[in-house]
């Protein structure tokens, strides 16, 4: 529904949505008015109670101690009673958060015309234009919930924060924060975290912890570095009656000139001993990485990492600042727990989040190793068969650097298990139709040197299974990606034709079939 349509809805239906009972009940005068066709005292009824509800915010506002308010409200008093105080009191109200910059010239214009309908000037304004100024006075001011000022912030902490369907749509998270805190001018957002702090002192449900984080999180993301500090300045007493909440906030923001090093530091130690043991806190998790980006990736960091690398793999998977600024250090990590028998199996089961990530978005050495490490493994243990079949979720780099150790790779295929030779197939298959300028030409030149004899491989000498899974292999993938295989494309295969044994033909129509 658009603006303009909305300034003709029913008018009964507008004055149920005012919130105080007070100003419904003269604004229903107001409307009354208009219906009876009394155009000029609709104005004057809807302005005034406009004007008084504007009045008893900047009250409500200067009695909870702001400071901007209070200042508002010895200027309003100074001209109380006189032409400019209407005028004033719009203005002040913008200085005060309640309004903005639009809603300013709206009222302004509805004051205006009030002014114009209490004198005799011989003005008296269309149907169109009150519905228009009641639909000002009503959406602008009347039926907003309370103000955009420390009562609207006190309800969003005890009520809204608290209600655990607030961030259902998980998708929609950052826009229904801005939407909240929107409606606070910058100057009093930091009272956000003051009522929170309180309600952590005085206990809060699981739910309200959940909701707080994430509001937090997008509140400070958005701020600008001064207003940012201000805000954390306000958690600061949480840290002596809830330590690990705390330790959350303080790595919420990945900027480092966000709290100070000694205070990161010790939120980052106290939630590395918290995700010592247990089932990992995924708000912990995610303050923890921030962490670890900012300060330095020291040894406890790494020894916990490596200890607990299968149930942090998943967080880790969706912490891409993590992965770009500890890079070589998470891969080097890596490739010392595949290592190391105590951390190989859960390392191993661990990489599978990760293949797809940023961690394995550029080539390297430690990627050459991890690579070397797999294909020299067993095929047949399950955490490694596992990351070999999950091949089509590889990273590209990771893809290229395993093709380029195609002969490797052929060199450990057998026949007992002629299947794995396609293996090989696939991971240039799935690079070929995303990043076909990636595919290395060790690929193509490994396959040729071993159909033109010049490597000896016992399993393509024996012409079984896995020979026929080769050159079935071959062929397809020629056959699919043939315009950037032109190496594959002048080969002439082996086939039955070749064979010069009776015997032979047999079974290779055998394995044809």
């Amino acid at each position: 529904m658009t603006t303009e349509d909305r300034k003709f809805l029913d008018l009964d239906h507008v004055c149920d949505q005012i919130i105080s009972q007070d100003d419904r009940a003269m604004f229903n005068e107001a409307i009354r008015c208009y219906q009876i066709g009394s155009h000029r005292a609709a104005v004057i009824l809807a302005w005034s109670t406009t004007a008084a509800c504007l009045s008893r915010r900047i009250d409500d506002l200067a009695s909870e101690g702001d400071g901007t308010a209070q200042e508002a409200n010895k200027i309003l008093k100074e001209c109380e009673g006189t032409v400019a105080y209407e005028g004033k009191l719009i203005k002040q109200s913008k200085e005060c958060g309640l309004i903005d910059d639009y809603e300013q010239k709206s009222l302004t214009f509805a004051r205006d015309t009030r002014s114009k309908c209490a004198h005799p000037t011989g003005v008296v304004p269309s149907a169109e234009a009150v519905r228009h100024i009641l639909y000002i006075c009503s959406q602008t001011v009347l039926c907003r919930e309370s103000y955009r000022g420390m009562s609207f912030i006190k309800q969003f902490v005890q009520e809204k924060l608290d209600n655990r369907y607030l961030f259902s749509n998980k998708n929609n998270v950052s826009d229904t924060c801005k939407h909240y805190f929107g409606k606070v001018p910058e100057r009093i957002q930091p009272q956000f975290a003051v009522l929170c702090a309180n309600k952590i002192r005085n206990g809060y449900t699981q739910h309200w912890k959940e909701n707080t984080i994430l509001f937090f999180k997008e509140l400070l993301s958005h701020s600008t570095p001064e207003l940012a500090n201000k805000i954390t300045q306000k958690f600061q007493a949480v840290e002596t009656f809830d330590k690990d909440l705390f330790s959350v906030l303080v790595g919420l923001d990945n900027r480092d000139i966000i709290w100070d090093t000694h205070t990161r530091n010790q939120a980052k130690a106290h939630l590395r001993d918290s995700l010592n043991a247990g089932i990992v806190d995924s708000y912990m998790f995610q303050s923890y990485a921030n962490l670890c980006s900012i300060e330095e990736f020291d040894e406890n960091d790494k020894a916990l990492f490596k200890k607990r690398f299968l149930p942090f793999s998943k967080h880790l998977s969706e912490h891409t600042l993590l992965q770009e600024k500890r890079r070589l250090e998470l891969l080097s990590l890596l490739v010392d727990s595949i290592k190391d028998d105590e951390f190989r199996q859960q390392t191993l089961k661990g990489a599978k989040f990760l293949v797809s990530t940023e961690l394995f978005s550029q080539k390297g050495k430690e990627i050459e190793q991890i690579v070397e490490n797999l294909i020299e493994s067993d095929w047949r243990e399950d955490s490694i068969n596992e990351l070999l079949s999950s091949c089509s979720n590889w990273s590209d780099s990771l893809k290229a650097t395993f093709l380029k150790n195609s002969e490797n790779f052929l060199m450990k295929c057998t026949e007992d298990f002629p299947d794995d030779v396609i293996f090989l197939f696939e991971v240039a298959r799935s690079l070929l139709s995303d990043k076909p300028s990636l595919l290395p030409h060790q690929f193509e030149d490994t396959i040729k040197e071993l159909i033109d004899g010049d490597i000896s491989i016992n399993w393509f000498e024996e012409e079984g299974a896995a020979w026929g899974n080769f050159v079935g292999q071959v062929d397809l993938i020629r056959l699919q990606h043939g315009t950037h295989l032109p190496v594959l494309l002048d080969l002439t295969l082996p086939g039955p034709d070749e064979l010069d044994d009776p015997d032979e033909l047999e079974e290779f129509e055998e394995i044809d079939d």
